[in-house]
């Protein structure tokens, strides 16, 4: 995607590893906060990537694990109204998180089950998610706005 007009565009590449998850927090926030991003939009962001890194190492395969993952950050706006979009794109199994059935609700805490909040947790977080698979990646994106954008 080329950034347009008063469009800001950041890229890392970051490993596969749980502790790369610290660094792509404060490479987003670092960003977030220089382009005056709400902070309330910046956790937002911040826990969906979260949640899809985890994704990417518990359940994406060998392939997700050997190879880099490429996180992009496009956004548009200023403090009183904009949109971000973070695009993270990894190697590995397919998976859509825009398709993927959650399960019900536990009535009780015997129904209760580790696990399985994370997909929940972006979509309560996103104003919107897009996915696309690209030959060998999962390329997933999360939206969010603030103000009148």
């Amino acid at each position: 995607m080329q950034p347009q007009s008063g469009e800001v565009e950041e890229a890392l590449s970051i490993s596969a590893e749980a502790c790369e998850f610290a660094r792509a927090s404060a490479w987003l926030e670092s960003i977030c906060n220089a382009r005056d991003v709400p902070v309330d939009e910046r956790y937002k962001l911040d826990i969906c990537m979260n949640e899809a890194l985890a994704n990417v190492i518990s359940h994406g395969g060998p392939a997700a694990i050997e190879n880099p993952i490429l996180l992009t950050l496009t956004m548009t706006g200023s403090r009183a109204s904009g949109v971000a979009s973070l695009a993270l794109h990894a190697t590995g199994v397919p998976f859509d998180p825009t398709l993927h059935q959650t399960r019900p609700a536990p009535q009780t805490l015997e129904e209760a089950e580790p696990g399985g909040l994370g997909v929940l947790m972006m979509r309560a977080n996103a104003d919107h998610i897009a996915y696309e698979r690209r030959g060998d990646f999962n390329c997933t994106s999360f939206l969010v706005r603030w103000g009148v954008a």
